[in-house]
């Protein structure tokens, strides 16, 4: 679209598809009276106080945030690495590297079925392991197209099987502010994807790929390191 239309004309249609999915959810998703009755200002400020009193969603929100900020770098800088040299690809071509994402719906597929068998906190952390695979294999191998093939379908498998068990965890916090929670979540989360995108673009331009795959490399490490010091102290105090 962007290659034959304008990169205008992506936006037109994403905006289109999101009032027709609208339309179609306001139809067909069951209503559900909220567990909690209370006037949208203090609904607002709940979420701050949910922060404060809840370790889980500080830690879920976080490492979410990290993950998803590395993320977002790589998706933000593709586009321009895969346009130069040595690969001097179209508009179009680029654009294509979006079909390998869709390896990110089986990674949630498989983390749903696997999250009660497994365990969130394992699951989580396996697939932070394949998110630090990734960045490893894109800064070794990027310049190929095999290289960037593997570390995108690693990466976003990784991602996508670590948000089900963080958003199961999530929701464990409380059952009567499951809506909270995961606004809260959210926000995190994508505050975590706008930082990686910006700080990724400017990691590009003055580090090229292999600064960008770095910074990806010590988001994931940071995230993984992070889960895992929670991981102990939750299993040392339940014991």
């Amino acid at each position: 679209m962007g290659e034959y239309w304008g990169w205008r004309s992506v936006f037109l249609v994403a905006a289109i598809l999101a009032v027709i999915i609208g339309v179609l959810l306001h139809r067909h998703l069951p209503s559900r009276a909220p567990a909690v009755q209370m006037a949208y200002p203090r609904l607002i400020l709940s979420m701050g106080t949910l922060f404060k009193e809840h370790a889980l969603l500080r830690e879920s929100a976080l490492t979410g945030a990290l993950w998803f900020a590395a993320f977002n770098a790589m998706w933000a800088t593709l586009a321009i690495h895969v346009t130069d040299a040595p690969f001097d690809y179209s508009v179009q071509q680029a654009g294509l590297f979006g079909i390998i994402g869709l390896a990110g719906i089986f990674g949630a597929k498989t983390a749903g079925r696997l999250v009660n068998r497994v365990g969130a906190g394992r699951l989580i952390s396996f697939a932070l392991v394949m998110v630090l695979a990734s960045f490893a294999v894109l800064g070794l191998w990027g310049n190929s197209l095999a290289g960037l093939i593997v570390g995108i379908i690693l990466l976003d498998l990784g991602v996508f099987a670590a948000q089900i068990p963080n958003q199961v965890r999530v929701f464990s916090i409380d059952p009567k502010a499951q809506s909270r929670m995961n606004a809260v979540y959210m926000l995190c989360y994508y505050l975590g994807a706008a930082a990686g995108s910006a700080i990724g673009v400017k990691m590009m331009s003055v580090h090229g790929w292999q600064g960008m795959s770095l910074f990806g490399l010590a988001l994931a490490a940071v995230a993984l390191v992070h889960h895992g010091v929670k991981q102990r102290r939750s299993a040392s105090s339940s014991q």
